[in-house]
């Protein structure tokens, strides 16, 4: 359990090594997805990780079903089963697909955050082979980057999830709190 939950308008310091929600390029996730401009917004990600495109060339590509190309490419597999091997490739060729081996640095979501909201919630049930396990509810914490407002995380402070950050303390003069501190903040605000 965390010593203290984050609050709105709490500044925090995400490092190298966490985990946080964060919006990714698809291509960088999913190896069915090399040439997707999509971006998947909630995939619990490593701080500081590099992701990698699955390479994927030309030939490769072609060399695949067309159910399998269709599905790469996500254009119907009718209209490839009615070309060519040599309109296949110009209609690749067309499509300016990059082939290149590319990446994606997370080190961008480190830095000092502002906590926008939190709320409680999450939890449920899900099916297993030996029937359904609870999961708990936990404190879901949702922060916009200080140098760079464009950048979004979330990540949970309890609970059973992929990206939780249980013992994570509220900068005050930029300065992290000790561990012993905590409580006596967090009492600060209680009313008696």
């Amino acid at each position: 359990m965390a010593n203290y939950l984050l609050q709105k308008g709490d500044k925090i310091r995400l490092e190298k090594g966490m985990r946080v929600y964060a919006p990714i390029p698809s291509k960088f996730l999913f190896a069915n997805t090399p040439f997707s401009t999509g971006v998947y917004e909630s995939k619990a990600i490593e701080i500081g990780r590099v992701y990698r495109k699955q390479v994927v060339t030309k030939e490769e590509l072609l060399n695949k079903s067309m159910d399998a190309i269709a599905g790469v490419l996500h254009i119907s597999a009718e209209e490839l089963n009615k070309m060519s091997r040599k309109e296949m490739e110009t209609f690749i060729d067309s499509l300016n697909l990059n082939f290149n081996e590319e990446e994606f640095d997370s080190s961008i979501y480190a830095g000092e955050y502002m906590v926008e909201y939190v709320s409680f919630g999450g939890g449920g049930l899900q099916g297993t082979p030996s029937g359904y396990e609870t999961y708990a509810h936990g404190w879901r914490v949702f922060c916009v980057k200080l140098d760079n407002p464009s950048i979004r995380v979330n990540f949970y402070q309890t609970g059973s999830f992929t990206a939780t950050i249980p013992d994570i303390c509220p900068i005050i003069n930029n300065d992290f709190f000790k561990k012993e501190d905590v409580d006596t903040y967090a009492s600060s605000f209680l009313i008696y």
